[in-house]
Protein backbone atom coordinates (compact mmCIF):
# COMPACT_ATOMS: atom_id res chain seq x y z
CA UNK A 1 0.00 0.00 0.00
CA UNK A 2 1.78 3.45 -0.80
CA UNK A 3 1.31 6.27 1.18
CA UNK A 4 1.87 9.72 1.01
CA UNK A 5 3.40 12.34 3.79
CA UNK A 6 3.57 15.57 4.04
CA UNK A 7 5.67 17.67 6.35
CA UNK A 8 4.93 20.67 8.46
CA UNK A 9 6.77 22.91 9.60
CA UNK A 10 6.85 23.75 13.36
CA UNK A 11 4.82 26.67 14.81
CA UNK A 12 1.89 26.49 12.01
CA UNK A 13 -1.55 26.17 13.30
CA UNK A 14 -3.56 23.82 11.64
CA UNK A 15 -7.17 24.64 11.72
CA UNK A 16 -9.60 21.74 11.81
CA UNK A 17 -12.76 23.66 11.53
CA UNK A 18 -13.70 26.67 9.15
CA UNK A 19 -16.30 27.64 11.50
CA UNK A 20 -15.23 29.53 15.23
CA UNK A 21 -17.58 30.53 18.22
CA UNK A 22 -17.00 34.29 19.25
CA UNK A 23 -17.94 35.93 21.88
CA UNK A 24 -19.19 40.25 21.18
CA UNK A 25 -17.59 42.33 22.83
CA UNK A 26 -19.25 45.46 21.49
CA UNK A 27 -21.66 46.02 18.54
CA UNK A 28 -22.25 48.74 16.15
CA UNK A 29 -24.90 51.15 17.54
CA UNK A 30 -27.22 50.51 14.61
CA UNK A 31 -27.42 46.65 14.68
CA UNK A 32 -29.49 44.18 16.26
CA UNK A 33 -26.79 42.01 18.29
CA UNK A 34 -26.06 42.44 21.34
CA UNK A 35 -22.91 42.60 23.84
CA UNK A 36 -21.98 39.24 25.27
CA UNK A 37 -23.93 36.98 22.25
CA UNK A 38 -22.27 34.01 20.93
CA UNK A 39 -21.70 34.00 17.55
CA UNK A 40 -20.81 31.60 14.46
CA UNK A 41 -18.67 32.88 11.88
CA UNK A 42 -16.44 30.95 9.26
CA UNK A 43 -12.96 31.86 10.35
CA UNK A 44 -11.27 33.03 7.84
CA UNK A 45 -13.80 36.13 7.54
CA UNK A 46 -12.14 37.52 10.96
CA UNK A 47 -10.20 40.62 10.36
CA UNK A 48 -7.16 40.84 13.15
CA UNK A 49 -6.33 44.42 14.51
CA UNK A 50 -3.64 45.65 16.31
CA UNK A 51 -4.46 48.82 18.61
CA UNK A 52 -2.58 50.43 20.97
CA UNK A 53 -1.14 47.08 22.05
CA UNK A 54 -4.10 45.28 21.92
CA UNK A 55 -5.20 42.52 19.78
CA UNK A 56 -8.94 42.36 18.24
CA UNK A 57 -10.22 40.45 16.26
CA UNK A 58 -13.06 42.44 13.64
CA UNK A 59 -15.98 40.38 11.85
CA UNK A 60 -18.54 42.15 9.78
CA UNK A 61 -22.46 41.34 10.85
CA UNK A 62 -23.81 39.70 7.52
CA UNK A 63 -20.87 37.67 7.88
CA UNK A 64 -22.25 36.17 10.91
CA UNK A 65 -23.93 32.47 10.29
CA UNK A 66 -25.61 31.53 13.51
CA UNK A 67 -26.21 32.03 17.37
CA UNK A 68 -24.91 29.83 20.16
CA UNK A 69 -28.05 29.77 22.90
CA UNK A 70 -30.67 31.66 23.68
CA UNK A 71 -30.97 35.20 22.01
CA UNK A 72 -31.74 37.99 25.13
CA UNK A 73 -33.74 40.71 24.00
CA UNK A 74 -33.72 44.20 25.62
Amino acid sequence: EDSSMVLIPEGVNIKTSSFCLLRLIEPNVNSTLRAGMKLVAQSHLLERAEIAGNTYYLLLENHVVGFLGPREED
